[in-house]
């Protein structure tokens, strides 16, 4: 293999593709990228097993071929070559020869007989979202999927689905629920489960249109060059729907969005993230009082508020739960929609109906 392309280009190309290849990786080929380079194009490519990541970009090649190399260690490399320069790349049976001015590399490799071979999605329904579809639709529910290794993996991931005229995306971890609908008919008959880390792959991949094709157990994502390709979760969603509180009359309280995340802010450093805030008010009052304490302090705020509620009352959030799903809606004026102090509070963003929050309230 042999090829001269721009550095700049082929950095881009593999800051896409090598978050897949962990240098920590237990099996060794899966800390490397793969790179191929024939008739005129140097793709790059990575997977985990799980999610294939793959960029194309052009190049003067004079030897096609291909190699394995570590894909942490090829990245630094050629991100920290000089600007405004074509970097010259060579390979053999051994190793993977780079050149750039006066400056000469060599990393070790693998034989491209090693590659594992990713799946692609078949008999998928296809449509294309713009970007800011793409971020509304991952982005906002994306702070709702479970953390870590949790069992339920019915929850770690985002719930793509059609419901209507609407394609629809949920995620909830129990504690908090966010729903995001675009108007498209994307004729998806049977919902899919989009992982964690899938979900923030394509939003990392979405700086233009992106065409999806979603199958029975895969989705594929193509942005320009780019191309992402990941399992799906092999579980069944729940029927969240059931847990959504109509919008009752006399459950409103009204306020400033940013008013209300502001003061959280401002709370939680008195009473720390892991700690509780607790919203006061009044029926037929005109402001809200947030207030939250701990061992060695306290504090409270009032901002003003428009309280439709047929009774005085209070009802109290986890500040990591609330404060997240405050920051995640757009909207200048929320509703908190309470129907018990116990029970989940829906939060409406009154600049669109393509929303729906929940927070779990606690006890105190």
């Amino acid at each position: 293999m042999k090829l001269v392309c721009d550095r700049a280009k082929l950095d881009e190309a593999l800051k896409a593709v090598a978050p897949l290849a962990k240098a920590k990786n237990k099996i060794p080929v899966l800390a490397h990228i793969q790179i191929v380079a024939q008739d005129g194009v140097l793709n790059c490519a990575a997977t985990d097993l799980d999610a294939y990541c793959e960029a194309g970009l052009p190049a003067d090649v004079t030897e096609n071929g291909g190699t394995l190399v570590r894909g942490e260690q090829f990245m630094r490399l050629v991100s920290s070559l000089p600007p405004g320069t074509h970097v010259e790349v060579t390979a053999d049976d051994k190793s993977l020869s780079i050149r750039c001015g006066k400056a000469s590399y060599k990393l070790p490799t693998l034989p491209l007989v090693d590659w594992p071979e990713f799946q692609d999605a078949t008999a998928a329904n296809e449509f294309t979202l713009s970007a800011e579809q793409i971020k509304r639709l991952f982005g906002i529910p994306e702070i709702a999927i479970e953390a870590g290794s949790s069992p339920r993996l019915y929850l770690s991931g985002c719930y793509l689905h059609q419901d209507g005229p609407d394609l629809v995306s949920v995620a909830t971890n129990g504690k908090q629920l966010l729903k995001c609908s675009e108007p498209l008919d994307a004729a998806l008959a049977d919902g899919v489960i989009v992982p964690r880390e899938s979900v923030h792959e394509i939003l990392r991949l979405a700086t233009s249109d992106i065409r999806l094709a979603v199958g029975s157990n895969l989705i594929k994502a193509s942005c320009g060059s780019l191309t992402f390709r990941s399992k799906l979760v092999n579980a069944a969603f729940p029927d969240y729907a059931r847990v959504i509180p109509d919008l009752i009359p006399d459950t409103a309280i009204a306020v400033d969005r940013k008013e209300l995340t502001d003061a959280v802010k401002r709370l939680s450093l008195v009473g720390g993230e892991t700690q509780t805030v607790r919203l006061t008010w009044q029926a037929g009052g005109s402001d809200l009082e947030i207030s939250a304490w701990r061992g060695d302090g306290d504090g409270s705020e009032m901002i003003p508020a428009q309280i439709d509620h047929a009774a005085n009352g209070y009802i109290a959030f986890a500040i990591r739960f609330l404060l997240p799903v405050l920051e995640a809606l757009e909207g200048e004026v929320i509703e908190l929609r309470v129907t018990g102090k116990g029970d989940a509070c829906r939060l409406v963003d009154r600049s669109t109906a393509q929303v729906t929050a929940l927070v779990m309230a606690v006890e105190v």
